[in-house]
């Protein structure tokens, strides 16, 4: 999602320990490959990648008809809010700026995590790790695309 490997890295994990499953990305090409092989609930990604841009990307992923939010994820959010990009039909744009914590939010509030799914995030004791309440539930996909292959798959 981010040139930034640090970055990258911190969001990728605080999403994992929010109860988000998490894939990554190195940049908008394997992100492109990747969507097209597996099953995703939400794409985050930044803007200035190398192969294919962020824009690119979602103007790619929109033209193939998939519907899933996308949230751009970027030091120059201002660059995304101008109508050109309305037709994308993006779910949130967010500023790097505005820290972990409000990203963490807004996916949290496009991509509101099952029950079963924030009861295991929160789960302390390994004896409650095991639990489970078989209602179905299962963890949903969150990709982070990067520029970076230092930690392609976290």
């Amino acid at each position: 999602m981010d040139d930034d490997e640090d970055e990258r890295l911190l969001l990728a994990l605080m999403l994992k320990r929010a109860g988000y499953d998490v894939t990554t990305a190195r940049d908008g090409e394997a992100a492109w490959a990747a969507l097209n092989a597996g099953s995703f609930d939400l794409l985050c990604t930044d803007l200035n990648m190398p192969n294919l841009g962020g824009l690119d990307l979602v103007d790619r992923v929109r033209h193939a008809g998939c519907v899933i939010p996308i949230v751009i994820h970027s030091g120059c959010p201002e660059s995304v809010r101008s109508c050109d990009y309305s037709r994308l039909c993006l779910a949130a744009v967010i500023a790097k700026s505005d820290g972990f914590t409000e990203a963490l939010k807004t996916i949290a509030l496009i991509l509101p995590l099952p029950r079963t799914s924030r009861d295991e995030a929160h789960r302390k004791s390994p004896s409650c790790n095991e639990h489970s309440d078989g209602d179905g539930n299962t963890p949903v996909e969150v990709k982070i695309i990067s520029n970076s292959s230092r930690f392609a798959d976290i």
